[in-house]
């Protein structure tokens, strides 16, 4: 085999395996790089910050209601039914 050959068979292999590594990287959602990644990021950790609080608000209403004696709770419903 010429020398020519090889290395042109060596390069054509090393670029379709590169091709094949950049394009699997894609398809299985890569993460961006740079300002506009951060960004993006930054928003997502506010947008699960605020879920994670308004859980525990909610958390927190749940827990009132179960440790509570009952005849305070009945109150409450009470009272809120007055207002409606």
């Amino acid at each position: 085999m010429p020398h020519e050959f090889v290395f042109f068979l060596f390069g054509f292999i090393t670029a379709f395996a590169l091709m094949f590594i950049y394009r699997r990287g894609i398809s299985r959602g890569r993460k961006e790089f740079g300002p506009a990644a951060r960004t993006r990021e930054t928003q997502t950790d506010t947008q699960y910050q605020s879920q994670v609080d308004h859980l525990r608000q909610r958390l927190a209403v749940l827990e009132r209601i179960t440790v509570d004696p009952s005849h305070r709770t009945a109150r409450e419903i009470d009272a809120l039914r007055d207002t409606i």
